[in-house]
């Protein structure tokens, strides 16, 4: 019986289609599944779910398709390639519809393709078996397929990118390291805080030229190649942005989203992740909550708390809460009468001056205890926050079962990745799929100070590679030890 599961489960590595079939057999059946779950989008006919930010991606490039301006351009069009091309044809709604096919296709590619990646890497057929089911079976990532965003297309984009970053390693092609570029620049334009991934790129043909594996003028070729797509279509971008607001902006305008004229999100934003608190309005454990801050956006009965250790000379909580009762006084809106944009004003200062005290006053929590907070923030949650649309005491027997399976797995693949991300991969040639994930747990919550919980969808799959990677590596010192 053990030989025949293990003959249906365990076949040829080398029987890609049968692979990729089973990949897009199931992640269609979670795809089916999260649709069922959510309700239904208000742009009628259209399957999947639109979120906040998901209008500033679509509505710009549906203003360029109708009347040739991409306007509002807060963000730059990476959906463009794809959206654009899909209304040449089809209306608004199909295309839409469309989009969420192929952000399924390329996740269900993306699961073989992962572990393809990292059995050319080791050879290992264990590791290839272990990525490729669990990566399989999860579905912290599978969430984002359903919605109009960026995050499903990058944690798709960073896996094939990971993936041809391997082959161009084995095999040292041009035509591969081409590839290369054109994914660095699509993921760039998705999810701009990518940039860093340049970084390791040029470490890593530093390192090449270093030990004298490459000459000098190979490397600074290599170099031309992997940066010339963005150099092509971010300077294109760049020049555009120069034409319409007269100014360089190489990707977006800022890292907040455009709001109202004189609006305080920004400053209040600051002034709590000066000391770890989340600004994400709709996470209904966030503290700026406690301030009213948008608080008919999310209804729940969770009323948040503000830590003890926060409190400066400059105030207090009698201070905070005449803050909290202006916020509710005078919430944000477009086209504000003159006569109370000095209350905006006036909300702005208070912020920027408590964010200055915390950090003259308590530099140890500005510095250090903000970020700690955040990042427990970040990756401390079960990790099936919108897999049910339903409270836990609500769900059926068999969803309650499915939750809990899945909140374990999320914590077992976070546990194990925890205690030698930072460590282990040093001394091994895979740390190419460890560094994705100690870049995303460094930059989110301590660069950016940012705790919300889809930032991590693009870094899980190198979670679950670095997860199966430690547990390989445990068991194979633990067996050694217990043999002596």
């Amino acid at each position: 019986m053990l030989n025949v599961i293990k003959n249906k489960l365990f076949f040829s590595i080398d029987k890609v289609w049968l692979w990729i079939f089973i990949s897009l057999t199931f992640k269609t059946f979670i795809f089916l599944f999260l649709l069922a779950q959510h309700q239904l989008s208000e742009i009628n006919g259209f399957w999947g779910s639109l979120s906040g930010d998901s209008t500033t991606y679509l509505f710009p490039l549906e203003n360029y398709v109708k009347n040739g301006s991409y306007d509002p351009d807060f963000r730059a069009p990476a959906l463009a390639p794809i959206y654009i091309l899909l209304r040449f044809f089809f209306s608004m709604v199909v295309s839409c519809n469309l989009f969420l096919i192929l952000q399924l296709v390329l996740s269900a590619l993306s699961v073989y393709v992962l572990a393809k990646a990292v059995f050319d890497l080791t050879k290992s057929n264990f590791l290839f078996y272990a990525v490729f089911y669990i990566f399989l079976i999860s579905t912290y990532s599978n969430i984002y397929d359903v919605y109009f965003l960026t995050e499903s297309l990058c944690t798709s984009f960073t896996v094939f990118f990971v993936y041809y970053i391997v082959q161009f390693h084995l095999h040292r092609q041009n035509k591969t390291l081409l590839i290369c570029s054109l994914l660095f620049t699509w993921l760039l334009f998705l999810r701009p805080v990518c940039f860093m991934f340049a970084f390791f790129i040029i470490i890593y043909f530093y390192i090449l030229y270093r030990k004298k594996q490459i000459n000098f003028k190979t490397a600074f070729i290599s170099l031309v190649i992997f940066f010339s797509s963005f150099l092509v279509f971010d300077g294109w971008w760049m020049g555009r942005n120069y034409q319409v607001h007269h100014k360089f902006i190489p990707m977006r305008k800022s890292i907040y989203y455009e709001r109202a004229n004189n609006d305080y999100y920004e400053n209040l934003g600051r002034f709590l992740q000066s000391w770890g608190g989340d600004i994400m309005f709709w996470n209904p454990e966030a503290e700026i909550r406690w301030f009213n801050y948008k608080s008919d956006f999310v209804k729940s009965d969770f009323k948040p708390q503000l830590p003890d250790y926060i409190f400066t000379s400059a105030f207090n909580m009698d201070t905070l809460l005449k803050l909290k009762q202006m916020i509710t006084d005078y919430p944000e809106k477009y086209n504000l009468p003159q006569n109370i944009i000095y209350k905006y004003d006036e909300i702005n200062n208070k912020c920027k001056q408590y964010e200055l005290s915390v950090q003259h006053e308590k530099p140890f929590v500005f510095y250090v205890v903000a970020r700690l907070m955040i990042l427990k923030k970040f990756i401390v949650h079960s990790g099936t926050y919108n897999l049910f649309n339903k409270k836990f005491s609500d769900l059926n027997i068999f969803s309650k079962l499915v939750k809990l399976f899945y909140e374990a797995l999320y914590w077992i693949i976070l546990l194990i990745c925890l205690t030698g991300v930072f460590i282990f991969p040093y001394r091994n040639k895979a740390i190419v799929f460890f560094l994705p994930v100690i870049y995303t747990l460094l930059v989110i919550p301590f660069g950016f100070k940012f705790c919300e919980h889809r930032y991590l969808v693009p870094a899980y799959p190198f979670m679950v590679v670095s997860a199966c990677f430690l547990a390989q590596y445990y068991f194979i010192k633990i067996s050694a030890y217990l043999k002596r």
